[in-house]
């Protein structure tokens, strides 16, 4: 078993990994809690949110967390992994307040991302009952086997985010709506890389002691977030530290550092956009098909302003659509619990997407995109299989990637903008660590 972070996309990968290392142990999995506003004050279980029978079909040896607790069982200590991910010490929170388990002791164990082998040589020996981990996320390389790796690439990852029928009913309406007048829609991800938990309405607390129930840091309960120290390069005494305040903020610090992470430069150094501002959005969205309906999904409590999306509009002669304008449209009867997965699934079906390099919902995003259209409830789907989606990247506006729509939009209006290849993913999800 492991904690679960507060990130939605963190939290996808981190029960990947999960997968691996219980296949790789030979135990029984325990799947935590979705941490519905990103604190303990939420938890929610995995199934009330997605349909868990896909996975227990690929990893039969599976339990959830509250049906765990029923059998009165609790490790003799948590295991504290150390991962090579800089930003994340790790935390025992959500097994204190949630699980109740105060009492135990701890043990502090390095990982650097180990594989399969590895977990074996440290763990497969171990007479304990429970194995209680801090955190999955930036912890499991993958298998040496290539056949192992092709189940957990091929078979795992689909299975990971599966919806309820109600859902991919719902969902299958709103998508014929978008693809009603063009046959095609693009959506674009308004990340918020402090704020991505699963309720893309949470409030967020304001960081003091005596309000912590909705986390602003992703990676908590299972970790606390430290950020590399940033050296100020503005007026006053030289070489001052300052601590970012954002993760945006920590990754470019990291970029610049000797000990940053290859991956973390590579994304800067290509022009990768971490901060999506106004600016960034503006210059972004010339790289959309015309004439297409955009989907908009939210990080947290973000929003497109209504200023930017009538430019937008009128600039690409597309309309802007949030899950809420849909619904309202189809007269759709949404439930709260639903509204975050008919997001995701919206947006992975899209035919373009936008998104971040460096948010680990995108990068879900993106692995789900390139999935088969799922089936209509019931029965098979009449439809053949969607062409693979387009993925486009958010860059930063001194990136000579992008061209601000707003001040090209009389030249796009007489011609297509050119095709831009799309940088490539990160190898698999677990190397966001």
């Amino acid at each position: 078993m492991f904690q679960p972070p507060g990130g939605l996309g963190e939290w996808f990968v981190a029960l990947r990994n999960a997968v691996g290392i219980a296949r790789a142990l030979g135990r029984t999995l325990v799947v935590p809690h979705l941490l519905w506003d990103g604190g303990l004050s939420t938890p929610v279980p995995f199934s009330e949110i997605f349909d868990l029978g896909p996975l227990r079909a690929v990893v039969p040896s599976l339990v959830e967390m509250h049906q765990f607790m029923r059998l009165r069982l609790a490790p003799s200590r948590l295991v504290l992994l150390h991962v090579k991910d800089p930003r994340l010490i790790p935390s025992r929170s959500y097994f204190d307040i949630v699980l109740g388990w105060r009492n135990l002791s701890t043990v502090h164990l390095p990982t650097q991302m180990c594989q399969d082998v590895d977990y074996r040589r440290l763990y497969g020996g171990c007479g304990e009952r429970v194995l209680a981990f801090s955190h999955m996320y930036a912890a499991f390389e993958g298998f040496a086997d290539a056949a192992d790796q092709r189940w957990l690439d091929e078979t795992v990852g689909p299975a990971l985010w599966s919806d309820t029928p109600s859902v991919v009913s719902k969902a299958e309406r709103m998508a014929q709506r978008l693809r009603r007048d063009t046959g095609s829609y693009s959506c674009i991800h308004l990340t918020e890389l402090d704020t991505a938990v699963i309720n893309a309405r949470a409030p967020v607390s304001d960081g003091s002691l005596e309000e912590d129930v909705h986390s602003i840091d992703v990676a908590e309960p299972a970790a606390h977030s430290v950020p590399f120290p940033r050296f100020d390069d503005g007026p006053g005494p030289p070489n001052i530290i300052r601590q970012p305040l954002t993760v945006c903020d920590g990754y470019e610090a990291e970029a610049r550092h000797a000990a940053g992470r290859k991956w973390v430069k590579t994304h800067v150094e290509q022009g990768m956009a971490c901060h999506v501002t106004e600016g960034v959005i503006s210059a972004n969205l010339a790289q959309l098909p015309r004439r297409d309906p955009v989907f908009v999904l939210a990080d947290g409590q973000r929003a497109l302003s209504d200023a930017l999306a009538e430019r937008g509009a009128a600039a690409l002669g597309s309309e802007f659509m949030h899950i809420g304008d849909l619904a309202a449209m189809l007269s759709l009867d949404v439930r709260p619990r639903e509204w975050p997965t008919l997001e995701l699934n919206l947006c992975a079906q899209a035919a373009t997407l936008m998104l971040n390099q460096f948010s680990p919902l995108s990068h879900v995003l993106a692995a789900r995109s390139r999935l088969s259209r799922p089936a209509q409830p019931g029965g098979a789907s009449v439809q053949p299989p969607r062409r693979q989606p387009r993925l486009a990247w958010w860059t930063r506006t001194d990136s000579d990637a992008c061209a601000p729509l707003f001040t090209c939009a009389a030249a796009a209006a007489r011609r297509p903008p050119p095709a831009r290849e799309s940088p490539r993913l990160l190898a698999h999800l677990t190397a966001a660590g």
